[in-house]
């Protein structure tokens, strides 16, 4: 996988999740949108065995946006 979502994970911002992750099977979503990305969550994909991960796309983004928002805060 694309080492800078290691280096995104350690350095920031935090990674939000835009769309359900679903690996399939069993078919049960591991993010869903709006989810803060944690780097459990990034080890346990990696170590996924499926056919297929539903809402993971490796050819619309480059590896480190795939699936991913940046988290904005707001003061006033």
């Amino acid at each position: 996988m694309d080492p800078r979502v290691d280096e995104r994970l350690a350095k920031g911002p935090e990674m939000v999740s835009a769309h359900f992750v679903i690996p399939y099977p069993p078919g049960f979503p591991i993010m869903v949108p709006g989810q803060v990305i944690a780097a459990d969550t990034i080890g346990f994909m990696r170590k996924l065995d499926v056919k297929e991960i539903h809402g993971y796309k490796r050819d619309a983004r480059p590896a480190a946006d795939q699936a991913v928002g940046h988290r904005r805060t707001l003061h006033g």
